[in-house]
């Protein structure tokens, strides 16, 4: 029987013996093969890749002119002097016959490259938190798994970033979530917030009151605007009311909202009561729980309610507490901290709605897009994204390209291999200037686990190398766009990094705005304990840059089924339990969604 390719496919106790498989232009990757037993088979011509082989029983065998690579052997048994890598060829070529499949190879355009990985281990640390070392003789060049380790603008530089994860304006949906969540805080402490998070952003309450009633608005109309943000509004001189006993209907929380509105316009203030009735005054704080009760309906029932019921006293706790915050630089610059990785075929298939309603408000886009569909559908998909508050970061392989480890080092002159690095800081020159462009992320910035054996006595080594190339990105950055944001994926081995992987980590992050370690627990047979110690110890070395804990949100490599929303949720907590500024989800296309924002 022909075939041109058989892949993707889940072989299980099977018995394969005495077949002649001499076809030409044979491929066959990323299977899962357990149980099986093969035996004297032909096989010749054939390339085989990323097959993961387990309890097999392989022997005399005949296999030439055969392409063998990226395999995982777990307890396989290989007999009469056959190289163990042919074996695995003609293991992963029987299997493909033997089940007659016919498939087409699929074109791993971005992400999907298999990377080399120590084998570990799980021990305790002195303080009784879990880590990772390497095991006992364990070969830090091989051992596979797939995932990816898974800033000055010159006065010419025409980039348009002022939209981008913009706070200049809010979605109403962004609103109506977080008024819900107000409710349900004021319900449970009986006081107003310190603060509410739209999509990312930090408002004082007399700010939220202005983007609540414009929202209520909004509704009214049937007005599918953005909210514009009305930015240092002050709280009330001296808030005062009655107690309130009544129905508030429709057309009269309409009304409250459109004279609140009017008057934080007029005054950049908020009122210090609303007049029901000559003799009746509803107090600030007590108004914005009646305006959060009015959008708390419109988030269950998707529409407003006919009338909102107050009961509250004008000596009620809520009413004697006024929430102060002070809105410093930094809170007005920090963009929404959840992101997630994009790869190029799903460029098409993103959903920014659904992004921005889960609170994920940074994508990090795989440059193959730009070769793939052209800058200029590229620059449109980030203006698109950032329309919903979404921030577009360009995603770098630094020194991994077709399926081949580049050194950062030029072993022949003992030297920095500055021509790798001025291929990658050409792409970032050319990334940083694009408009609504708001990111580059580095990846693939490191050794696969050979870092140690690069050495010299002029003082040149493995992790000096990739130090010294994220110390000429961040000039890069800073002379071509400082308002972005220059972030790194690296491998979660904490302590060991820089001797397997050449990636320092309290030294690169001197120069990174972000490190976002790929704590996949999946991939490493780990807990969620292990999420939260991982991401402690990234936070404690960070270097000065901020953690967005990488997060696999599918059970492994070698089973890609989503996670439940309550297993992502509870792997996210882990992360925020561990000190994590936001979470990267990997990836697009295997991500369940929810609300990430209330993790915080």
């Amino acid at each position: 029987m022909k075939f041109n390719s058989d892949n993707d496919n889940n072989y299980k106790n099977v018995d394969i013996n005495t077949h002649d498989f001499s076809s030409k232009s044979i491929s066959i990757n990323d299977n899962n093969i357990k149980n099986t037993n093969i035996k004297y088979n032909n096989i010749k011509d054939t390339n085989i890749k990323y097959n993961n082989i387990k309890n097999t029983n392989i022997k005399d065998n005949n296999i030439k002119d055969t392409n063998i690579k990226y395999k995982i052997f777990k307890l396989a048994n290989i007999d009469n002097n056959l190289n163990r890598f042919v074996l695995i060829l003609f293991l992963t070529l029987t299997l493909f016959l033997s089940f007659s499949v016919v498939a087409s190879l699929e074109n791993q355009n971005n992400f999907n490259f298999l990377q080399e990985n120590p084998i570990y281990k799980s021990s305790s640390s002195a303080d009784g938190s879990n880590i990772i070392i390497p095991a006992n003789n364990a070969d830090h060049s091989k051992g596979v798994i797939k995932a990816h380790a898974a800033s000055k603008v010159s006065t010419t530089s025409k980039a348009k970033l002022s939209s981008i994860g913009s706070s200049k304006t809010v979605s109403q949906k962004g609103v109506i979530s977080s008024s819900k969540n107000l409710k349900k805080y004021v319900l449970k402490n009986k006081r107003l917030p310190s603060y509410v998070t739209v999509e990312g952003y930090r408002y004082s309450v007399p700010e939220f009151t202005y983007l609540m009633t414009k929202t209520i608005e909004y509704q009214k109309k049937n007005s599918n605007s953005r909210v514009t943000v009305n930015y240092n509004i002050k709280n009330p001189t001296k808030p005062s009311g009655t107690n309130i006993k009544a129905n508030i209907y429709q057309s009269n929380y309409y009304k409250y909202s459109l004279k609140t509105t009017k008057y934080i316009d007029k005054y950049n203030k908020v009122p210090n009561y609303i007049s029901r009735t000559k003799n009746s005054k509803i107090q600030y704080q007590t108004a914005v729980y009646m305006f959060a009760s009015v959008l708390n309906y419109d988030y269950y029932k998707n529409k407003l309610p006919k009338y909102v019921t107050l009961k509250i006293s004008s000596s009620n706790k809520i009413n004697k507490y006024i929430p102060k915050y002070t809105r410093t630089s930094k809170t007005k610059s920090v963009p929404n901290t959840n992101s997630i990785w994009v790869q190029s075929k799903d460029f098409y298939n993103v959903n920014f709605e659904k992004l921005a309603e889960s609170g994920i408000g940074n994508v990090f886009l795989h440059e193959a897009t730009i070769s793939q569909y052209g800058k200029s559908n590229v620059i449109k998909w980030a203006k698109n994204a950032a329309k919903k508050g979404i921030k577009t970061h360009l995603w770098i392989q630094c020194f991994y390209a077709n399926g081949k480890w580049i050194n950062p080092i030029d072993t022949s002159k003992k030297t920095y291999n500055q021509a790798q690095f001025n291929k990658i800081l050409s792409k970032i020159k050319t990334y940083s200037r694009m408009d609504y462009i708001g990111g580059i992320h580095l990846d693939y910035l490191r050794y696969p686990g050979t870092a140690y054996k690069y050495s010299y006595s002029n003082g040149v080594t493995g992790e000096k190398a990739i130090t010294k190339f994220v110390s000429q990105a961040k000039s890069y950055v800073n002379k071509y766009n400082p308002n972005i944001l220059l972030s790194a994926a690296v491998m979660p081995e904490t302590s060991s990094d820089a001797y397997y992987y050449g990636q320092n980590i309290p030294k690169i992050g001197k120069y990174l705005d972000i490190i976002t370690p790929m704590i996949y627990k999946g991939n490493y047979g780990m807990s969620n304990s292990w999420i939260t110690s991982t991401t402690k110890w990234f936070v404690k070395n960070s270097g000065g840059a901020r953690i967005w804990s990488g997060l696999q949100t599918y059970k492994s490599d070698n089973n890609p089924v989503s996670l439940s929303t309550g297993e992502l949720y509870k792997d996210s907590s882990a992360s925020i339990k561990g000190g994590a500024d936001g979470l990267a989800l990997f990836r697009w296309g295997l991500t369940k969604f929810f609300n990430f924002l209330s993790l915080y």
